[in-house]
């Protein structure tokens, strides 16, 4: 089984009868390997030092069972984890004097494919204060 939790770690462990995940999973599946590389997972994540937010799009290609893996870089906050191919967000920043733009819309879509390893893709230079996701549409809504 592969967990993700809340703050962007992920653990595979052997599937068993019973597991408490707490308030914090973001998501739960089987980690067969063949299965599990076809899932590509977007994150977005922040620096909290500098407020600029990041994403990174990487596939989960082999672990070790039962050790916590990170899919940001030590010291981010992890704002959201999909697993959808295209959606659509939104990064509301922190309003300053003189600049009219306070929220930038993006497609996960846009951004390419990395590895596990690789630092993400910062979108812009400016601090943000949160990240809306467009939530996931129902099947046989278009």
């Amino acid at each position: 089984m592969l967990f993700v939790r809340k703050s962007g770690i992920y653990t595979v462990t052997e599937a068993p009868e019973k597991v408490f995940a707490g308030p914090g999973l973001w998501y739960c599946g089987l980690a067969d390997r063949d299965e599990l590389a076809k899932v590509l997972f977007t994150v977005i994540y922040r620096d909290p030092a500098t407020s600029y937010v990041y994403i990174k799009r990487c596939r989960i290609a082999g672990y070790i069972m039962n050790r916590d893996y990170f899919f940001a870089p030590d010291g981010m906050e992890v704002l959201h984890i999909d697993t959808r191919k295209n959606f659509i967000f939104t990064v509301r920043y922190m309003k300053k004097p003189r600049v009219k733009t306070v929220e930038k819309t993006f497609k996960a879509q846009s951004y390419e494919e990395k590895g596990l390893k690789a630092l993400g893709v910062r979108l812009e230079t400016r601090e943000a204060e949160s990240v809306e996701v467009e939530p996931q549409k129902p099947k046989g809504e278009v």
